[in-house]
């Protein structure tokens, strides 16, 4: 699992490059130190475009093709409300806050935003597709902050009034070995999430 996002600034191209580079190694660096073959994993992404950079990032160090990359909705970020979209996201505290006293509450009061509940709701869908499709395969997750602290409350079958506890670092991968997926215990053996490097 990839989480969190972050700007890459303006830079020439050989710059780019570097960064490309360095990203890649990180990647198999952190496969090598969990134990995950590359050639095992399957990409799924939120449709942004940082988080999608990041997937072909992740893609070309495990030596898959861009094929293997699958875009999924149900990955997309949390949306605050229109009121806090695009924001800073130190005004995002409010809606955490709430969050911590009721996951079905909306994020500071925005009543068109999403709640943990329903961000919950359809990382359970997803997990539900993965499942059937992936048995016992390996999964890189690739998206953001919020999104990816909830689907680890909700894998893990914790209280989602905690999903803070769980925050990924930029470009940080993490490791899940088992959880609950639809009532029943998980049945990858991995699923692994990464939040976002790129810039959007």
């Amino acid at each position: 699992m990839f989480a969190g996002e972050s700007s890459l600034p303006s830079a020439s191209h050989a710059l780019r490059g570097l960064w490309w580079l360095c990203c890649r190694a990180l990647f198999q660096q952190e496969l090598s130190r969990l134990g995950i073959a590359s050639d095992a994993v399957h990409i799924y992404t939120s449709p942004f475009s940082r988080t999608v950079q990041t997937a072909q990032i992740a893609a070309e160090a495990a030596d898959l093709g861009q094929e293997c990359i699958k875009v999924t909705p149900l990955l997309r970020e949390r949306f605050f409300g229109t009121h806090l979209e695009l924001q800073c996201h130190d005004n995002y505290c409010p809606a955490w806050e709430g969050d911590a006293r009721d996951p079905t509450s909306k994020p500071a009061g925005n009543v068109d935003g999403e709640s943990v509940a329903e961000v919950s709701e359809r990382i359970q869908q997803l997990f539900q597709e993965l499942e059937q499709q992936h048995k016992g395969q390996h999964i890189l997750l690739v998206s953001h902050g919020d999104t990816l602290s909830i689907l680890q409350a909700t894998f893990l079958n914790t209280l989602l009034t905690q999903h803070r506890q769980y925050g990924l670092g930029t470009a940080e991968l993490k490791k899940l070995d088992s959880g609950v997926v639809n009532g029943e215990k998980s049945s990858n053996p991995a699923a692994v999430a990464v939040t976002a490097t790129a810039s959007s």
